[in-house]
């Protein structure tokens, strides 16, 4: 962990049903490991941010999360963190950088779980991959070799280039955003975003269904129109793509085009296929046109966006008319780096890109980038029955454009299978695969752009999308133009249109309660050589609702086009009276002697405008973070609010209850509040004014005490507690002191909407500590759940309170140092909600402390953890419960450590988990060494029947071919080089025999060995009397057989036989003489022990005891 430089607060807001609340475990808090399993099977990972914070997550074995934050070194006085849910994902923004999120600063960069996901977590990498928009064609100096994002590779299409900032450097590059300005350090850089994922979007393609085999038979195979498809590469060796393939190219670092994935080749067979395979059966949309392959997914079917973006260039330098692109990255607001690239490449090229709207379907707003870009086409899947897939991908898009526009078939397409390669369902002839998705359903539309292209090679890609989607079947009534856009494509009503129209599809944008009319001009054009005349007609209405009386107007109902010849028509809606909602439909313009019918989707949204206005706690305008609950329907949203304290919000019709989490700075001092408010009946603006809140602070009746920590939040729910909004606050802890004129929260005495909750949880420190040194004597933990805000000027703990809280004395042992370690908990209860936050605080050790904690109905779980100089010993969190009013003892960090296995066999199949770090009760700890190169080594072997099986790690987990009892040998080896500053060594092998016991779960009987004997505080031996050390021999089967001991004071070079006696208690006891304890030295011990059935172990701890 970095040191704490200076103070922060952290606040957490979170928007979530609460019907079905989340259990969710304590963190560890701190840095913990970047990437560590700890015995009870949970997983921690630490993220680096741009800004230098780090979070750490942590996912227990069943999937429940938690999280932890450190600032980054130098991070401004009160600086602010808070945490906003999106989709599941956790994205934590430090408030001085906020105003930036969305313009300078890619959201996915604050995006922790994407971040782990994605593999870009600290385990996994040291450096962060950008993408860097610059303001200029020529690079500014922070992208100069010797800048702050050193710049590699440059995109034409963007003016960006790619870049890393080391995660060592990331503290550098908060600080400049920090202080950003025209002369600052990234001056040049208009935006930074992650260079992150793009995935494959996959989950008897029927041909017929989109009139494929029509269009083949005018002679329409797509001859002479050159088709990208960026993929994972193609089966160039496929029947079907044999000889159809004239240009590959690798931007994945794969190092082939070869297809790993099998997703590229059913794409590209889709596509432009021959169909020689299965002749009749499996020829692709457009089997005769141009094939190029740009493999921009590597062979786990994702890539960077920088691979995609060079993969697109690409295609429009080799004259692509068409590309296909059936991947994505996740919806974003249209200012991610694909989609800006796709958008500047239509625009300069005459290249249309053909894109899958994603699978995240049903759930609305979830078209994915680069689908969302204006002038993509951007696919919707149906299935054969024209019925909308689940999984496809529903609009509203979030910047506005109409997405999807266009739908095709994408359930159990069957296509060419990539020759090895197990994907979907394999069909009897192997060489054919059947997949879903709405990666199935854009080659389609890729392979009519084609045949279409073919039929007009001069027409523009705008006119080829606005042609394929004014001819479509039109969406059914129980589909709206966000579940299919303009409906499912129909290549022969595309060919045999002459009528094209200057849009795809007429969005009449949202028009508030209060607003009533809009108006809309759709130029149409006749590209035939005859004149034509048409019929106009509009429908608009609700999905499965008829169309509201006097709703849509049309400036004529005619309209006469000679050869060439273009004519307006304007579409006005009246939306007075209406109810809000999406309402959808069409223009349809008919020929009058039948011909082609052209129809272009029309759109519109109701919703109300509520106006945020924000005021700090001297009534002027700030900073928030806002959520929004409708009291009728449970709908809720979330926003920022930038500095100038107003944003508009458009929202479905209802009563509106909120919460704003608000920064301000007051007398030159961070303060932050959480204020709650509701719309008044009547009114269209919500107030949240920071002047109505009182002081969020506890104290301790009786006794002089400061905050230490504390974790809370307010929660604002539906009558019936459905759905909610919950905002949350973390500070002190790691984070620094903080004083009673930090915090601040609204009371919630006066009557309001909904239901109230409100958790808060403190620690309270003797006032004369000193949080940063962590010189604490006494810490009262305590934490309550309310259903309201009360008026009252803080929380404040009595004397009949303190008197129940159980009073335990604890001793923190120095691991032979006086060092500050950090340590800290997380509670649960009944009524508790969000609690389960934590920021570890300072304590210098060794140390003795009287912790007053709060008993009934609370489980506390507590860690702790000593790092310093890139290597740290902690303890994973571990429960502790207490009785009301009792008095205890407790010690930490007891010495000396050994080390453990445990394990089970089930059938053929063999689990075994070593710890290296075990105390004398049980509590399983460990060594981690962050320094490069790292000092500790250790090696891992287990042998069956004399045959190495496994060579690494401390977990194992091996399924053999046959499930008979077999025997085993396990060597577990480490070596730190002295690092820690005690322990760090040990050489242990284990015998046993496992196996034969059939398919239920089975212990391993694996003989453990702690070790117990009077040290001090510092955890050493004293040098004027013999060393009594008591062992413990756990897990023998008929008893032990013999039992040995040795002690060594050199590291193990030589070993001195101490004879081992057994006590009546079973344990054994041996004495290390005086000679071998010399001041500032180790004691090692060392124990081999055999039991009844054979079972043995070999334990050696070279530097277990200190010497002083």
């Amino acid at each position: 962990m970095k040191p704490l430089a200076r103070a922060r607060l952290v606040a957490a807001i979170s928007v979530a049903a609460l019907c079905s609340p989340a259990v969710i475990p304590a963190a560890t808090a701190g840095p913990a490991t970047p990437s560590v399993t700890t015995a009870d099977g949970s997983v921690h990972r630490t993220v680096t941010l741009i800004t230098g914070d780090r979070v750490t997550v942590t996912t227990t074995k069943d999937g429940k999360k938690a999280y932890s934050a450190v600032p980054a070194d130098g991070s401004m006085p009160g600086t602010v963190l808070t945490r906003t849910d999106i989709d599941g994902d956790a994205y934590f923004y430090p408030s001085d950088v906020i105003g930036k999120v969305g313009s300078l600063l890619d959201p996915q960069l604050f995006n922790v779980d994407g971040l782990v996901r994605d593999g870009y977590d600290d385990a996994h990498v040291d450096a962060l991959p950008l993408i860097v928009r610059r303001t200029g064609t020529q690079r500014p100096e922070a992208l100069s070799s010797h800048g702050l994002l050193p710049a590699k590779h440059d995109f034409h299409s963007l003016k960006a280039s790619t870049a890393v900032v080391d995660k060592d450097d990331a503290d550098e590059v908060g600080a400049a955003l920090d202080g950003k300005d025209e002369d600052g350090t990234l001056k040049g850089v208009k935006s930074i975003w992650l260079d992150g994922k793009v995935h494959a979007d996959a989950l008897d393609r029927n041909i017929t269904q989109i009139g494929a085999d029509s269009a083949w038979q005018s002679g329409r195979t797509g001859k002479g129109v050159k088709v990208a498809v960026l993929d994972t590469g193609a089966d160039a060796t496929h029947p079907d793509l044999a000889g159809r393939i004239s240009e590959a190219k690798d931007f994945s670092g794969s190092g082939s085009t070869l297809d790993k994935v099998g997703h590229g080749t059913h794409v590209a067979a889709t596509v432009a296929g021959s169909g020689a395979g299965a002749p009749g059966l499996r020829s692709g949309v457009a089997p005769d046109a141009d094939l190029i392959i740009g493999k921009v997914l590597g062979d786990d079917g994702s890539g960077a966006d920088s691979q995609v973006i060079a993969g697109m260039e690409w295609a429009v330098a080799q004259g692509a008319k068409v590309v296909n692109m059936s991947l994505g990255s996740g919806p974003t607001n249209g200012q991610d780096p694909v989609t800006q690239s796709l958008e500047s490449l239509t625009t300069s090229s005459g290249t249309l890109f053909v894109v899958s709207a994603g699978n995240d379907g049903p759930n609305i707003s979830t078209v994915s980038a680069p689908s969302i870009a204006p002038h993509a086409l951007s696919v919707a899947a149906v299935d054969f029955s024209g019925a909308t897939a689940s999984f496809s991908s529903r609009g509203p898009s979030f910047n506005g454009t109409v997405k999807p526009e266009i739908a095709a078939p994408g359930v159990n397409v069957v296509a060419a299978r990539a020759s090895g390669v197990n994907i979907g369902t394999v069909q009897s002839d192997p060489n054919y695969t059947a997949l879903s998705g709405t990666s199935m359903a854009a080659p389609h539309i890729t392979g009519a752009a084609a045949l279409l292209a073919q039929e007009h090679p001069d027409w523009t890609p705008d006119r080829l999308k606005h042609t394929l989607m004014g001819t479509t079947t039109a969406p059914r009534s129980d589909q709206s133009v966000y579940d299919v856009g303009a409906g499912v494509v129909d290549i022969p009503a595309a060919l045999k249109e002459s009528v094209v129209a200057d849009t795809g599809a007429v969005d009449f944008g949202h028009l508030d309660v209060n607003d009533g009319t809009a108006t809309r001009t759709v130029t149409l054009t006749n590209t035939g050589d005859t004149a034509v005349t048409l019929d106009l007609k509009g429908t608009l209405a609700a999905t499965g609702s008829p169309q509201p009386d006097g709703l849509l107007k049309l400036s004529a109902s005619t309209m006469e086009l000679g050869p060439g010849e273009s004519a307006p028509v304007t579409l006005t809606v009246d939306a007075t009276g209406t109810p809000t909602g999406t309402y959808s439909g069409g223009l349809t313009a008919t020929p009058a002697d039948g011909g082609q019918a052209l129809r272009i989707p029309l759109l519109l949204d109701r919703a109300q405008s509520v106006k945020v206005r924000i005021l700090d706690r001297e009534g002027k305008p700030a900073a928030a973070q806002i959520s929004l609950l409708n009291a009728d329907s449970g709908a809720s949203l979330n926003a920022e609010v930038r500095s100038d304290g107003v944003r508009d919000m458009r929202v479905p019709e209802g009563r509106y209850m909120g919460l704003a989490t608000i920064s301000m700075m007051i007398d030159g001092h961070q303060q932050v509040a959480v204020v709650s408010a509701d719309v008044a009946d009547g009114a269209d603006e919500i107030v949240f004014d920071s002047r109505k809140t009182r002081r969020w602070t506890a104290s301790v009746q009786g006794a002089d005490t400061r905050p230490e920590f504390m974790a809370g939040n307010l929660v604002r729910t539906t009558d019936d507690g459905q759905y909610g909004i919950r905002h949350s606050m973390v500070a002190g802890g790691a984070y620094g002191a903080f004083t009673r004129d930090a915090l601040w929260i609204s009371p919630t005495t006066e009557p309001h909407l909904g239901q109230v909750a409100f958790n808060e949880r403190w620690r309270l420190a003797d006032a004369d500590s000193d949080a940063t040194v962590g010189d604490t004597s006494a810490l009262y933990d305590v934490a309550y759940a309310q259903n309201e805000v009360s008026d009252a000027p803080g929380r404040k703990v009595t004397r009949a309170e303190v008197e129940k809280l159980a009073k335990v004395r604890t001793t923190y042992k120095g691991m032979n140092e006086k060092i500050r370690i950090q340590e800290g908990s997380t509670v649960y209860g009944t009524g508790l909600s969000g609690l389960n936050v934590s920021s570890p605080s300072y304590l210098t050790v060794p140390r003795e402390r009287t912790e007053y904690i709060q008993a009934e109905d609370r489980t506390w779980l507590r860690f702790a953890y000593r790092h310093q100089g890139g290597v740290e010993m902690d303890y994973a969190p571990r429960p502790f419960t207490y009785e009301p009013g009792s008095s205890t003892k407790d010690t930490w960090f007891t010495g000396p450590f050994t080390v453990g296995a445990v394990g089970q066999s089930t059938g053929a199949r063999l689990q075994l988990r070593i710890d290296d770090n075990v105390d004398p009760r049980g509590l399983v700890g460990e060594y981690s060494d962050f320094n490069f190169p790292q000092r500790f080594q250790g090696t891992t072997r287990l042998y069956r029947d004399g045959v190495l099986v496994a060579d690494r790690g401390s977990l194992i987990d091996k399924t053999f071919t046959d499930s008979s009892k077999a025997s085993y040998e396990l060597n577990r080896t480490f070596t730190s080089a002295g690092i820690f500053p005690m322990g760090g060594e040990a050489s242990a092998k284990w015998t046993f025999t496992a196996g034969g016991t059939g398919e239920e779960a089975t212990p391993v009987h694996l003989l453990n060995a702690s070790f117990d004997t009077p040290l001090d505080n510092m955890n050493r031996a004293r040098t004027d009397r013999p060393l009594h050390v008591r062992a413990d021999v756990s897990g023998a089967v008929g008893g032990l057989k013999s039992v040995r001991a040795w002690v060594t004071s050199d590291g193990g070079t030589t070993w001195h036989r101490a004879p081992a006696h057994r006590d009546d208690d079973g344990r054994y006891r041996f004495t290390a003489p005086t000679d071998l304890l010399t001041s500032g030295g180790f004691l090692g011990v060392r124990l081999t022990a055999e039991d009844g059935a054979g079972h043995t172990v070999d334990l050696a701890l070279p530097r277990a005891i200190p010497v002083g």
